[in-house]
């Protein structure tokens, strides 16, 4: 399921290229032309992306983490230390962000995920190629994961049979 993506032999670190396979399967090859979509950091190191889809008028998985962030950047006034927001809510916007999916070629058989380079730093690339290590990705549903070599080999380890 998860397939490594080697860190780029370039400079260029703030992309991820997907495969057609990775694409297809996440149903992103509807998409014509570049679009929008939300990167949120489950983990530290486990990065889930949706697309914006505001053509369908259905609420976006990532409502309840949007409306957060939209209330922490508000500030209001603060009478008492009760109005001040937990900190996983104050943080929410750091693990949360907004970016483009340009495809790379004509045949649209590839996309980059234009995500940033503190964001590819934090799954594993880094600006030194000799300690970069590859970011693996998957496809569930119209998500797509990335998650760092580390946390690929953590999750192997993991029992699946206990919450």
């Amino acid at each position: 399921m998860f397939k490594p993506i080697p860190p780029p032999a370039s400079a260029s670190r703030s992309r991820v290229r997907l495969s057609a396979s990775i694409i297809q399967a996440a149903g992103w090859d509807s998409y014509t032309s570049e679009f929008e979509f939300y990167s949120w950091f489950r983990k530290r190191d486990e990065l889930i992306c949706l697309p914006i889809d505001e053509s369908s008028g259905a609420e976006h998985p990532f409502y309840d983490i949007i409306n957060i962030v939209t209330a922490v950047a508000a500030q209001a006034a603060i009478s008492s230390l009760q109005d001040i927001p937990p900190l996983k809510a104050l943080l929410a916007a750091d693990r949360l962000k907004k970016c483009k999916g340009t495809w790379a070629n004509e045949g649209r058989s590839q996309l980059d995920l234009n995500l940033g380079v503190e964001v590819t730093d934090r799954l594993g690339w880094s600006k030194q190629l000799s300690a970069s290590r590859p970011i693996y990705v998957a496809a569930y549903g119209r998500a797509v994961l990335l998650i760092s070599e580390r946390r690929f080999l953590e999750a192997q380890e993991e029992d699946v049979t206990t919450s």
